[in-house]
């Protein structure tokens, strides 16, 4: 069958593909080989997490998590005030997100396990 467009799955990882491509050859330290041998992880990396469900990634979640990388670099200990006016945040907000993202990389944060499943009631037959 020719002429029919790819799955959108394949084009994901097309693209995906063309986008490390491009990014690992820009840092210049890895040969093709490495470079393919990285994109291979990622690739089975998301098919070993994601495989299967339908993923949506919201455009502004990566803005967001560069935004709160940004704060927890700039904090130095004493500057939640300082913060507060250059993100325009409350310094509950602020003082959040330096908790978030310190407890993210010190491994802390763990992922809730899903809810247990009821067991329906059971019936008795009378006999």
């Amino acid at each position: 069958m020719t002429g029919q467009r790819p799955s959108r799955g394949m084009e994901f990882f097309n693209s995906l593909r063309d986008i490390l491509s491009t990014a690992l050859a820009d840092q210049d330290k890895l040969t093709e080989p490495e470079t393919d041998a990285v994109i291979r992880a990622v690739e089975q990396g998301i098919v070993d997490f994601w495989g299967g469900i339908q993923l949506y990634i919201p455009v502004e979640a990566l803005n967001l998590l560069l935004r709160n990388e940004q704060i927890y670099r700039d904090y130095d200990g004493d500057n939640i005030p300082d913060l507060c006016r250059k993100y325009h945040m409350s310094f509950a907000q602020v003082r959040k997100i330096i908790n978030d993202m310190r407890a993210a990389r010190k491994g802390t944060i763990k992922p809730k396990p899903a809810p247990e499943a009821e067991e329906p009631p059971q019936r008795s037959l009378g006999f």
